[in-house]
């Protein structure tokens, strides 16, 4: 490693100290959705250890009844925490080290993504907009959501772009997909008009890497796509969108500041910098929409079916992580060496001084281990992916978790996973049996050792089935249906397809 290289990326750990600090204090801190997150990667590691992948059903949320929830919502974030708690962390430090990872990651990423356009001055200060603008850090420290596990990945798929690595194009499009959905949906359109502006590679085959890319996360996107009609999403109003326009202090003052020096740039043209005049219009006008939609004037906007999948105008800020940061090293590239130090230390000084509300959690806690383990929440905000056929939500957890009616006998030898429930009934005479997980496709009974039939149109969702009189040994497995059959196959296929597709081209990128 040359040694300007390695001074760089000390420069850049120093500076990012103070965005990770937080995370080093004992406990964790008050966030509307970090304990959720918590939670969920609980249940989420137990269903996993317990052989289910992937990973969809979590039997031990909503009250012990079982929910979907990871079938539909971002688990590129858990798998990785997953690890992490392999390693001997805890759920909190695991969720944590995310949090710290994502943020030290995006700081890099930026700096190599801009250090193939720019000076490194300039992609140092680039880089540390993408770290410290508002909303990156407010997602962390007032939201705690996984969001910014996302956002690590964007700048990762341009700095590879700026490479002409298809593989690794690949690879960041599928973890952005499953790392967090609205991200994805906000972002993907970017990053391929982005590689279209940059002309790195022929139109077809940049189409080709984004398919692949996208293929990779069938396992995930194509069930959470197909079978959110089986919930109650669509009929659920999780937010109001018109309160939840971003504050001027939110936005970002040094962004403001950035978009000023843009646009009075534009009328410079200045030699050095001229060759990303498309990309900075590019990321200029991105930046101004953004700026739009968090204004009550974008209202509108906010009545349109599409907004609905974004929910909160503020998440669009999240474009901020490259846009300004593009901008900010386009911005002190022109001058002379002496302006663009001046320039270049009184961003990062301002920038700083702007961050520091945004970097100092008033409340922390510490509530064990245990209380996450043993948390029953559906670890969402108006359990908006509850099956449509649950028309009485849980309220506690049941008595027993299988129980016979009738008073016709008994069961015994009850063994559960996060995705098996295994026991003996014996029966004086016929009865049904009511085993209280929610039904959701995938769920399958066998009884003395043949499938059997069985019902959930109860009003709480659960499975039944009617045995005779006699002993039965009954179990009831999770696994896979034939809509996620397919997509794992595609997920299998298209990683075997774009390491021939990247064996093939990759010496010929212009070709």
């Amino acid at each position: 490693m040359k040694r300007n290289t390695l001074l760089i990326i000390l420069l850049l750990l120093f500076l990012s100290f103070p965005a990770v600090f937080p995370l080093i204090h004992h406990g964790f801190f008050q966030t509307d959705d970090g304990e959720w997150m918590i939670i969920r990667l609980s249940a989420f590691y137990q269903a996993l250890r317990d052989g289910q992948f992937p990973v969809r059903f979590l039997q031990r949320l909503n009250f012990g009844f079982g929910y979907p929830v990871a079938e539909f919502l971002y688990p590129g974030s858990f798998y990785f925490a997953s690890i992490l708690h392999v390693i001997r962390f805890g759920f909190v430090n695991a969720i944590k080290l995310v949090y710290g990872f994502s943020l030290l990651g995006s700081v890099f990423f930026t700096y190599f993504w801009l250090s193939k356009l720019f000076s490194k001055r300039a992609s140092v200060v680039g880089a540390f907009f993408a770290l410290y603008i508002p909303y990156h850090l407010y997602d962390v420290y007032k939201r705690g959501t996984m969001e910014v596990f996302a956002l690590l990945w964007v700048p990762f798929i341009l700095w590879q772009m700026e490479r002409k690595s298809i593989f690794w194009v690949g690879i960041g499009i599928g973890l952005l997909l499953v790392s967090h959905n609205t991200m994805a949906l906000l972002f993907l359109p970017v990053l391929y008009i982005y590689s279209l502006l940059r002309k790195l590679y022929p139109f077809w085959r940049i189409t080709i890497i984004f398919i692949f890319g996208g293929l990779l996360a069938s396992f995930f996107t194509i069930p959470a796509v197909l079978e959110l009609h089986y919930t109650v999403f669509s009929q659920t109003a999780v937010s109001n969108p018109l309160l939840y326009f971003a504050s001027l202090r939110l936005i970002g003052y040094t962004v403001l500041i950035v978009l000023i020096g843009t646009a009075m740039s534009f009328f410079l043209k200045k030699k050095e910098v001229s060759q990303h005049s498309s990309l900075a219009g590019f990321f200029f006008i991105i930046s101004i929409l953004t700026v739009f939609v968090n204004l009550p004037l974008s209202g509108f906007f906010w009545k349109l079916p599409v907004a609905s999948f974004i929910q909160f105008p503020f998440r669009v800020l999240s474009y901020f992580v490259i846009s300004i940061a593009f901008l900010a090293g386009y911005l002190v590239s022109f001058g002379a060496k002496w302006q663009q130090w001046t320039g270049s230390v009184v961003l990062i000084l301002l920038l700083f001084y702007f961050a520091l509300p945004y970097v100092s959690p008033k409340v922390y806690f510490d509530k064990g281990e245990g209380y996450y383990y043993t948390n029953d929440a559906t670890t969402t905000v108006q359990d908006e992916y509850m099956p449509v056929w649950v028309k009485k939500k849980p309220v506690h957890r049941p008595r027993q978790q299988v129980v016979v009616t009738k008073d016709a006998g008994k069961v015994s030898n009850i063994i559960q996973t996060a995705q098996s429930l295994r026991f003996t009934a014996q029966l004086t005479k016929r009865a049904n049996i009511r085993v209280n997980i929610i039904y959701w496709p995938g769920w399958h009974m066998i009884v003395d050792g043949r499938p059997a039939a069985f019902s959930y149109s109860n009003p709480s969702g659960v499975m039944m089935v009617s045995l005779p009189k006699g002993t039965h040994r009954v179990q009831v497995l999770f696994g896979e249906d034939t809509i996620r059959y397919i997509a794992d196959v595609l997920s299998i296929l298209s990683c075997i397809g774009l390491l021939i597709f990247t064996k093939r081209y990759s010496r010929n990128v212009y070709a």
